[in-house]
């Protein structure tokens, strides 16, 4: 069994590798003056992150619905993230970039970080290599 400190060392030397940083855009959901509902999705936080694009399936419920998601975003241990958010990629590889990306699969929590299943919402894309995607 790991102790505290271990996987305290664990995090940071995650954290370490996480080279890419971008801003979460968190869900929420109101109704209108005509009973619509309404859905919005506000920038919150920066954080530190690495982006991975491999291609992945996710069953995230019991009634076999599959989540086909494009990339895999790696978060520190301690950020929080729905399935319902959403996430702006601002810097990839040392590049400054604008990439949006729905979040489509549960939060997978690990020992030293967390990793979530992204979908791509829509990309601009400034000043980068489409070789380097």
């Amino acid at each position: 069994m790991w102790s505290d400190i271990d996987k305290e060392k664990m995090r940071i030397s995650q954290e370490a590798h996480m080279m890419d940083g971008g801003y979460l855009y968190a869900y929420s959901r109101d109704i209108n003056s005509f009973g619509e509902p309404i859905e919005t999705w506000a920038e919150g936080e920066y954080t530190i992150c690495g982006l991975d694009f491999s291609q992945g399936t996710e069953n995230p419920s019991d009634d076999l619905t599959r989540e086909i998601y494009d990339a895999t975003l790696r978060i520190p241990y301690n950020f929080d993230i729905d399935e319902k958010d959403k996430f702006k990629v601002t810097a990839y590889r040392g590049e400054a970039v604008e990439l949006l990306f729905e979040v489509v699969t549960p939060l997978w929590k690990g020992m030293s970080g967390n990793r979530v299943g992204l979908r791509k919402a829509e990309i601009n894309a400034r000043k980068i290599n489409p070789a380097r995607l």
